[in-house]
């Protein structure tokens, strides 16, 4: 979450313009309320995304890219447990934004209603939003991943990001997240933009991204068990060598 300043409340009554972000963090209905009237559409603005002006998107990105873990107003309302605020912003948002949204968050009951009624609902989601299980898998979000994999969102959709929904869970050590992309198939050797599979990418997470709740050494050893490739040669952290110097194919090899 951003920490919202004193002067942001003093801001948010003098006239100066919303942004819709600050408003869900303060969990203000009306500030809300503005920033929907001041800036129409700024409902289905993602971070990152060009074209919001409270929010200018330079080449470097904004602070919101680092210090928030969602990417739209309606994650946020969720994430902070906002919940007239979400149902707010969800009246402001196209049916397939909706069911976009529903499965960002994990609202696994209007998903699979919207589903019912539409049939080609998914089908619509992987071509207006490819990336959203690469996305959901990189940020940790493992009720979002679950529902999309349940729900038929093909396991190895990179969408444009830099690599599949494992790669990018791998680079996290996110374990939990790998094994269910691994029980639907995910692929063990998708290479990602930078020529990685996802054991090199948590081989090179363990070492560079090392996020914080990760468990490195759990990844590669569910990736080892699912049959991912064995490196040539030993990398990463301590942790990650110990296992890989414990696979019994390299041992069967040497």
């Amino acid at each position: 979450m951003i920490a919202a300043p004193k002067s942001t409340l003093v801001a948010s009554t003098s006239g100066s313009t919303i942004d819709i972000f600050i408003a869900i963090s303060l969990g203000d209905l009306a500030l809300v309320e503005r920033a929907l009237a001041e800036h129409p559409g700024c409902a289905t603005m993602r971070v990152g995304q060009q074209g919001y002006p409270p929010v200018p998107s330079e080449a470097g990105g904004t602070i919101y890219q680092w210090k928030l873990r969602v990417k739209t107003p309606h994650e946020l309302a969720t994430t902070l447990g906002h919940q007239a605020i979400y149902e707010r912003l969800m009246q402001e948002t196209s049916r397939v934004e909706q069911f976009a949204l529903a499965c960002a968050v994990g609202d696994e009951a209007t998903a699979r209603a919207m589903v019912a009624s539409g049939p080609s609902r998914l089908a619509e989601l992987v071509e207006v939003h490819p990336e959203m299980l690469a996305e959901a898998a990189g940020a940790n979000r493992l009720a979002a991943v679950r529902l999309l994999l349940e729900l038929g969102f093909p396991v190895d959709e990179a969408g444009g990001t830099d690599g599949s929904p494992l790669n990018r869970a791998c680079i996290r050590g996110d374990v939990e997240t790998a094994r269910l992309l691994i029980a639907h198939g995910a692929s063990l050797t998708q290479r990602n933009v930078y020529g990685g599979d996802p054991l090199a990418a948590c081989i090179w997470g363990s070492l560079n991204y090392r996020a914080h709740d990760g468990d490195y050494p759990a990844t590669a050893r569910a990736l080892l068990a699912a049959g991912a490739p064995t490196p040539d040669a030993l990398a990463g952290s301590p942790d990650v060598q110990d296992v890989l110097r414990g696979d019994e194919r390299r041992t069967k090899s040497n």
